[in-house]
């Protein structure tokens, strides 16, 4: 699990697999790096299939709840993360634990961290993020760089690249 991270309320439906901090690993020093990387993916609720989402983001609704969801889906494509001179991807620090959803899991990680990069230096960050408008930089302490809101990053774009069944979708009380 990663530390520190709340998960929504949301009523269990029939293909709900966990939030997606109790499916993962981090390593100990990466926490607050994994942490600003996965923003609110860590508290969406992940499901097995475009059903158990539709399901899933029925009930927030009917709740009135403040919640998301993220479908596993049909896995087919690899996503290749950036690579940005002076910075290193996170994805070797954070992985699905073992079980029978792990690959689809992994696969999940490998998309929602494809553009976030990590840092050393908050300066070098800084410049990351100005010359690469399409990268998200993270550093060790947690500080996170983004020319673009977390949910945008999280929903607009995952929706758009892949569909319904590879999106993070957020319900927020009117």
């Amino acid at each position: 699990n990663v530390t520190g991270v709340q998960t929504c309320a949301l009523p269990i439906s029939s293909g709900a697999l966990g939030s997606l901090s109790e499916l993962i690993e981090v390593d100990a020093e990466w926490q607050s790096a994994v942490h600003a990387g996965l923003s609110d993916a860590l508290n969406a609720i992940v499901v097995s299939d475009k059903s158990s989402a539709r399901e899933a983001l029925a009930s927030l609704q009917r709740s009135d709840a403040m919640g998301a969801v993220v479908s596993l889906g049909d896995w087919t494509t690899k996503i290749a993360p950036v690579a940005v001179q002076g910075a290193s991807s996170l994805r070797a620090f954070v992985r699905a634990k073992a079980g029978a959803n792990a690959s689809a899991v992994n696969s999940l990680l490998d998309a929602l961290l494809a553009r976030v990069v990590f840092v050393d230096l908050f300066d070098r960050g800084i410049d990351i993020v100005l010359e690469r408008p399409d990268v998200v930089v993270v550093t060790s302490k947690g500080d996170r760089l983004a020319t673009t809101s977390r949910s945008e990053e999280h929903t607009s774009e995952l929706q758009s690249r892949f569909g319904i069944s590879y999106a993070v979708f957020c319900l927020k009380k009117k």
